[in-house]
């Protein structure tokens, strides 16, 4: 296989995982499965998120997300109403799907297609992750954080002066945590 860029689970028995050449990965607590777009050779997928009920919604550089079912290995293109690279997906359930495009915008799926809530930060963003519908934060570049309980994101202060990269499952409104090579940061 080629690199994988992105990895994320419900349990030990539900993992999802996407990568380089449309490539799409999933793990039943036993084995991996591998499955790929026909035509999305060249598609990079960047993030991956497994929800739970099963279903794998994957992202990258094709400026689409697209939805997968490892049951019926059906793939769903879900089109974006512009041209953004997306860099994050984190969601509470199907109905309810976050993506973050790296030059800042936020799209939410909430039962209906993916609908823009504008740019929240006029820098790169890199990652998007929560506690549920109503707890949602955002990472980017030269220590940009934003946080959205109900309403517009908010900024925090810049926590440090290079990039953020990561946000990991768990954080929450009393605590989140970003992760940058060589630096670990508690909210």
């Amino acid at each position: 296989y080629e690199t994988i860029e992105s990895l994320s689970g419900q349990s030990a028995g539900f993992l999802a995982a996407a990568g380089w050449d449309g490539l799409v990965l999933t793990y039943d607590g036993a084995q991996w499965n591998a499955a790929s777009i026909p035509g999305w050779e060249d598609e990079m997928y960047r993030a991956v998120w497994a929800s739970p009920s099963g279903m794998v919604w994957a992202s990258g550089s094709l400026k689409r997300v697209t939805r997968y079912n490892p049951v019926t290995n059906r793939f769903n293109e879900l089109e974006l109403d512009d041209s953004a690279d997306i860099y994050g997906l984190w969601g509470t359930s199907d109905d309810d799907v976050w993506a973050l495009a790296l030059a800042g915008q936020v799209y939410h799926w909430h039962v209906v297609p993916f609908g823009a809530l504008g740019s929240v930060s006029p820098v790169v963003m890199e990652d998007i992750s929560g506690s549920g519908p109503q707890d949602v934060w955002v990472v980017g570049w030269s220590g940009t954080v934003m946080h959205r309980t109900t309403g517009d994101f908010e900024a925090l202060a810049a926590v440090i002066l290079r990039e953020q990269t990561a946000i990991p499952p768990g954080s929450s409104q009393d605590r989140l945590m970003a992760i940058e090579i060589g630096t670990v940061l508690h909210y």
